[in-house]
C-alpha cells in the first residue's frame, strides 16, 4: 500500500487534514532538529578546546608525578641494595679477622684499611671496647686509638647501618659500616642516573638539599640540575623571585612541609633554548636525604600538545556528524512514512484497546459502576461483575432496586444512606471524599466497604457519577490486629518483658479499686534487690542486667498476679483475692528460687540474688491506691532494716 497518498476512500477528512498537520510539524521539527545540531557540533568544537588544555594539564600533571615516583622508587631500590651489600661485606670482615687468629688489636687496622679500597665503595670502621671498659674509635687512615666518652649503645644508635663484633682474646671490636656512608654511594649513583637519564623536550628532574625547614637564606643547596650543571652546590633562598616577581622556592617550601609534594607553576629559563617560560612543576619529598625532588613541563609545550589533539577531535567531529545527519534524513523520511501508515492501523488498535479495556474492566479486582442521576430517575450505565459480588447481588436490576432506588432492608439501610449521600454531595466539584460502611450479605456475614465517587458529567438536569468500592473486611482487620500488638508492646518494659511503670501502677490502681468493689482481700508488693549495686561493680553491667531479667522471671512465674518493673532494680506486683496465708506460702517459694541464684556470664559461677519485698494485704473497702503504695513502700524499707533479703507483710 502507498502510504504517501491520502487515500480518501479510506480516510475521512478529518484524518487526512490531521496527517497534513503531522507531516508538516514533523518536518519543522527535522529541520530544526538539523539546524540545532549543526550548531551544536560548532560550539562542541570550539568548547572542545579549553576542555583538552584541562585533560592534557591533567596527563602532563600525571606525567610528571609518576617520573618522581620512579625516581623515589629507584633510590629506595639502591638504598636497600646498599644496605644489604653493607651487611654481606661487614659479615664477610668479621669472618676473616675471626679466622685469621688475631691476638692484638693492632692487627685489626690493616683490616680495615683494605676495606677502604673494596669494589663496593664501603669503608667499614670500628669501636674498640677495652677489657677494663674503655672505649676507642679505630679509623683504617689512623693507627691511633682514639678515646670515646660516650657509651657504647649511644653510638650504634647514631645514624648506624649494620654493625658485627668480633672477640680478641677479653677484648671486644665491633665492626661498622654507618648509614650515612651508604647514602653517601646512593647520592652518587642517583646523581649519575638524573644526569644519564632522558626527557623528552624541555622536561628534567632537579633535587634540592633542605637545610632548613623554616626556609630563609640558603635554607637548601641545589643538588642536581642537568639543565643548569653549573649551578649544582649553590645555596638557595626562599625570597628568591622570578620574572613575574613570584617566589617558587617558598612556594614549593609551603607545599612540601603541608602535603610534602606541591603542583605549582613559575617562570624558568627553557632546557632548549635559553627562553624565559612558564613552566608547571611538581616536587616530592624525599625524608632520608631532606631532598625535593622535582620535575617540570613547560605550559607552552602542554597548550601545542592539548591543541594537536583539539585539531585532530574537531575533524573527528565535523566528520562524524556528516557521516549522523546522512541516516539522520533516512529516519526523518521513515518517520514521515510511518505517520501515514500508523493512521491506517490506528482504527484498528482502537478497537483492540476498547476490547482490552471491557476485559480489564471485567475481570478487575475492585468494583467499578456509573450511575445516571437525574431528579426523578436513577440507572446504572455500567458495572462490572465485582460490584455485584460486594454489594451481595445477583444482578444489575437487584443492584439498582435494592441499593439506588432506596427499597432495602433495614439491615442495610445505613449503607445505602452513605452511598446516596456521597452521590448528592457531587455537584460541581468532581471528586467526593473516600468512605466507609458496612454492608451485611444475604449469609449475615458484614463486610466493610470503602468507596469513592467521581462526577464524570454534569449539566442543569442530570449528572453520572462513576463509583470505586472495595472490600476492606480483612485489611481493616489486620490494621486493628496490628494496634493490638502494638498496645500491648507498649505496656511491657523492653529489658524483662514484664508491665513497665506506667502499666504497672495504672493495673495496681484498677486491681485495689476492683477489690473495694467485690469485698475482696489484696495484696501489693513492692521488691528492690539488695546492694544491686555490687553486682555492676563487681562483674558488669551485663551481669546486672542478667540479675534484674532473673529476678523478673521469677516473680512473673510465680506470683499469682500482675508483677511489673518500676525502674532500676525495683519491682511491684498485685494479688486479688488472696489471704495472708497464701502470700506466705508465694513469698517462700519465690525467696527459694531467688536463694538459688544464676550462673555467672564468664565463669557460670552461680551467684545469688537476694531481694527485700514488702508486702501490703488488705480487705477494706475504702482504701485509697496512695495509702497502700505508701504502706506497702513502708513495708520493704522495714525489711531491708531487718537485714534484708527477706519480706515483711503488713496488714491495714
Amino acid at each position: 500500500m502507498n502510504y504517501f497518498k491520502l487515500d480518501k476512500k479510506i480516510l475521512d477528512g478529518d484524518t487526512r487534514q490531521y496527517i497534513r498537520k503531522i507531516i508538516k510539524m514533523q518536518s519543522a521539527i527535522f529541520g530544526l532538529f538539523v539546524i540545532v545540531f549543526i550548531l551544536f557540533g560548532i560550539r562542541l568544537v570550539s568548547e572542545n578546546s579549553e576542555y583538552l588544555k584541562v585533560v592534557a594539564m591533567l596527563e602532563v600533571e600525571e606525567a610528571m608525578q609518576e617520573n618522581v615516583n620512579n625516581i623515589i622508587i629507584h633510590m629506595d631500590a639502591i638504598r636497600e641494595r646498599k644496605t644489604k651489600e653493607a651487611i654481606v661485606y661487614i659479615e664477610e670482615l668479621a669472618d676473616r679477622i675471626e679466622n685469621a687468629g688475631i691476638a692484638k688489636i693492632s692487627e685489626v687496622v690493616p683490616y680495615l684499611q683494605v676495606s677502604e679500597k673494596n669494589a663496593l665503595g664501603l669503608c667499614a670502621e670500628a669501636i674498640y671496647i677495652a677489657e677494663n671498659g674503655e672505649v676507642f674509635y679505630i679509623q683504617a687512615s689512623d693507627l691511633k686509638f682514639s678515646k670515646i666518652e660516650m657509651p657504647v649503645e649511644e653510638i650504634l644508635s647514631q645514624e648506624l647501618a649494620v654493625c658485627e663484633s668480633v672477640h680478641i682474646e677479653a677484648a671486644e671490636v665491633i665492626l661498622l659500616i654507618k648509614q650515612t656512608a651508604i647514602d653517601m654511594l646512593v647520592k652518587d649513583e642517583i646523581y649519575e642516573y638524573v644526569h644519564m637519564e632522558y626527557y623528552e623536550g624541555n622536561q628534567y628532574v632537579w633535587v634540592n638539599e633542605v637545610v632548613d625547614m623554616a626556609g630563609g637564606e640558603n635554607y637548601a643547596i641545589r643538588r642536581i640540575h642537568p639543565n643548569m650543571i653549573e649551578s649544582e652546590g649553590e645555596y638557595l633562598s626562599t625570597s628568591m623571585t622570578d620574572i613575574k616577581g613570584n617566589y617558587p622556592y617558598l612556594t614549593e617550601l609551603e607545599g612540601i612541609k603541608k602535603d610534602g609534594k606541591i603542583i605549582h607553576s613559575y617562570y624558568f629559563k627553557n632546557k632548549t633554548d635559553d627562553k624565559i617560560i612558564e613552566k608547571l612543576s611538581y616536587a616530592q619529598y624525599y625524608e632520608p636525604f631532606n631532598w625535593i625532588v622535582a620535575t617540570g613541563e613547560t605550559l607552552e609545550e602542554i597548550y601545542v600538545y592539548a591543541d594537536s589533539i583539539n585539531e585532530y577531535n574537531s575533524k573527528t567531529i565535523m566528520f562524524v556528524m556528516i557521516i549522523f545527519l546522512i541516516p539522520l534524513v533516512l529516519v526523518g523520511w521513515v518517520v514521515i512514512n510511518l505517520i501515514r501508515k500508523n493512521a491506517f492501523d490506528f482504527r484498528k488498535k482502537m478497537w483492540k484497546q476498547v476490547e482490552l479495556t471491557e476485559e480489564i474492566y471485567t475481570t478487575m479486582s475492585v468494583g467499578l459502576f456509573r450511575l445516571y442521576m437525574a431528579e426523578n430517575k436513577k440507572k446504572i450505565i455500567k458495572i462490572n461483575p465485582k460490584t455485584l459480588e460486594l454489594f451481595d447481588v445477583d444482578n444489575t436490576e437487584e443492584f439498582l432496586h435494592r441499593y439506588v432506588n432506596q427499597i432495602v432492608d433495614e439491615t442495610n439501610e445505613q449503607a445505602m444512606k452513605v452511598f446516596l449521600g456521597e452521590c448528592d454531595k457531587l455537584k460541581k466539584q468532581w471528586d467526593s471524599e473516600s468512605v466507609e460502611c458496612n454492608v451485611i450479605w444475604k449469609d449475615g456475614t458484614v463486610h466493610l466497604l470503602k468507596f469513592r465517587n467521581t462526577l464524570v458529567e454534569f449539566d442543569e438536569n442530570a449528572k453520572i457519577i462513576q463509583c470505586l468500592c472495595q472490600d476492606i473486611t480483612e485489611e481493616r482487620k489486620l490494621q486493628q490486629l496490628n494496634l493490638m500488638k502494638a498496645e500491648e508492646k507498649a505496656t511491657l518494659d523492653p529489658m524483662t518483658q514484664i508491665k513497665n511503670k506506667k502499666a504497672i501502677e495504672e493495673a495496681i490502681r484498677e486491681n485495689i479499686k476492683l477489690a473495694g468493689e467485690k469485698k475482696q482481700s489484696v495484696a501489693v508488693g513492692f521488691v528492690d534487690i539488695d546492694n544491686f549495686k555490687d553486682y555492676n561493680t563487681k562483674y558488669g553491667h551485663l551481669q546486672g542486667d542478667e540479675v534484674i531479667k532473673h529476678v523478673a522471671y521469677i516473680l512473673r512465674d510465680n506470683i499469682k498476679g500482675i508483677v511489673g518493673r518500676n525502674g532500676g532494680d525495683e519491682f511491684s506486683f498485685c494479688m486479688l483475692n488472696v489471704s495472708e496465708q497464701n502470700v506466705e506460702e508465694i513469698m517462700q517459694y519465690v525467696y527459694e528460687k531467688l536463694n538459688e541464684g544464676l550462673p555467672l556470664l564468664e565463669s557460670g559461677e552461680m551467684i545469688s540474688t537476694p531481694c527485700s519485698i514488702g508486702i501490703v494485704l488488705t480487705n477494706r473497702e475504702d482504701v485509697e491506691y496512695g495509702y497502700v503504695i505508701e504502706e506497702a513502700d513502708k513495708a520493704m524499707y522495714y525489711a531491708k532494716e531487718r537485714g534484708k533479703n527477706t519480706y515483711h507483710i503488713l496488714k491495714i
